[in-house]
């Protein structure tokens, strides 16, 4: 008797593992998925002009037009402080990931730009790149 319920147990424990397990698999995330996380953060931060919240979709390494981090920091910086309102929204998001590990996303968005009652809109597409950094996808390229 005692050993019959001590092999129920087992197989009890055993099936909670094979369970736990499948269900960590289902909840990681993939890249996609982290670097829309990312965009995401960015989208955010542009409508709130929060500078600290928009350099968190940043990688320290970037070296897109602005030639750097600090020098994005300091352009962001300006134009946060100089608008009143922004309005952004990206959508028809397009992932590709290379052999070097990058993550190349296309995208299109739409800008309402507001200054002292001033709008200007503008609309696009623009091409982003992406790096883990920390077990995090952050922007290397394309601002």
């Amino acid at each position: 008797m005692r050993f019959a319920r001590s092999a129920g147990y087992a197989r009890l424990a055993v099936l909670f593992a094979v369970l736990f397990a499948a269900v960590a698999c289902t909840l990681e995330k993939s890249p996609q998925q982290m670097a829309d996380e990312t965009l995401s953060l960015r989208e955010q931060a542009l409508n709130k002009r929060n500078l600290p919240m928009y350099m968190k979709a940043v990688s320290a390494r970037y070296g897109g037009t602005a030639t750097g981090a600090a020098q994005l920091e300091a352009r962001a910086g300006k134009l946060f402080s100089t608008l009143d309102e922004i309005r952004y929204t990206s959508f028809e998001r397009q992932f590709y990931q290379d052999d070097g590990g990058r993550i190349q996303v296309v995208q299109r968005f739409t800008m309402e730009l507001t200054s002292e009652g001033n709008t200007k809109s503008l609309s696009g597409q623009e091409q982003l790149f992406l790096v883990e950094e920390g077990g995090r996808w952050l922007i290397v390229d394309g601002l």
